[in-house]
């Protein structure tokens, strides 16, 4: 009697394990499912690769950007469709990154589709592990930012070409990156500061050029021009050129439309200010002229 008990025992505790497994294959399976549909479905290319770069397969964002049948990729390692150019490049991140620390900065490089095409793509790499954490492949995240450098080279022609505009304007004239970094100047600015181009190009910031005690409220002003999109404004400061020498400054600064640049026109008034200054003294001259006639 005891031993079928024993038996009936055995037989339940069975039955709950062989119960557990059964559960445990399932939410594995249904995990893969989910994984394999977010996997297909993501708009982002993704690519699979052993540790030589040979590619194992890509999801259908990647096949249909690269023109290639889920067949037809895997004969293909990753040199196989990056332009020769940047074969050292990615080598030095997948060396020094990716299986340095595990995955590697985003950056950019180019495909090749079946078709010849080349294309921009920006993309960031993970390493792949196995559950001792051994490193079995990687993982490629690739989005294609065909649309986007378009836009940027359309931005960039449209900036060259406003600078040729700025270049030949009668003021001296600034464009002022959203850092406040200037990044242009024309000839009218060179003769009014005294520095050439190479000197503040990239090198100096509109704030270099303003008072230590004006410099907080500029770099204000800036700032809520560059986020709001103010109105263009025009103030004055006293500054000094190159050599030292004091000037009165007029400027209006005002945002490039579409960018987090502005641009800014300088004028030396240090003359008018000076006339100005001289008038009013004549004025006031005069009027106790008048007012010693009038007490006689």
């Amino acid at each position: 009697m005891n031993h079928l008990r024993d038996l009936s025992k055995t037989k339940k505790v069975m039955d709950k394990y062989e119960a557990r497994r059964l559960l445990a294959e399932e939410e594995i399976r249904e995990s893969e499912r989910k994984y394999r549909e977010l996997y297909e479905t993501v708009k982002d290319g993704i690519v699979a690769t052993d540790l030589e770069c040979n590619i194992l397969e890509c999801n259908q964002a990647c096949l249909d950007m690269l023109g290639y049948s889920a067949t037809g990729i895997k004969k293909k390692k990753c040199r196989d469709i990056t332009p020769k150019k940047w074969h050292k490049m990615e080598a030095r991140i997948v060396a020094k990154q990716v299986k340095a620390r595990g995955f590697s900065d985003e950056f950019e490089k180019e495909y090749i589709k079946k078709d010849g095409t080349v294309f921009p793509v920006s993309i960031r790499i993970l390493l792949k592990k196995d559950r001792e954490g051994k490193p079995t492949g990687m993982w490629a995240i690739v989005k294609d930012i065909t649309e986007r450098k378009r836009a940027e080279n359309a931005l960039r022609e449209s900036e060259e070409r406003y600078k040729r505009l700025l270049e030949y304007s009668g003021n001296a004239m600034v464009v002022i990156e959203k850092d406040m970094t200037i990044s242009f100047v024309n000839r009218e600015f060179e003769k009014l500061s005294g520095y050439s181009k190479e000197e503040v190009e990239g090198k100096m910031t509109f704030l270099d050029l303003i008072p230590k005690k004006e410099k907080r409220r500029m770099a204000r002003y800036h700032e809520e021009r560059r986020r709001w999109g103010k109105a263009p404004t025009t103030y004055e400061f006293e500054s000094f050129d190159k050599k030292g020498r004091p000037r009165i400054i007029e400027v209006t600064v005002a945002m490039i439309p579409g960018t987090d640049k502005s641009t800014a026109a300088l004028k030396d008034i240090t003359e008018r200010k000076k006339l100005e200054k001289e008038l009013k003294q004549r004025v006031k001259e005069l009027r106790k002229i008048r007012a010693k006639l009038k007490g006689r």
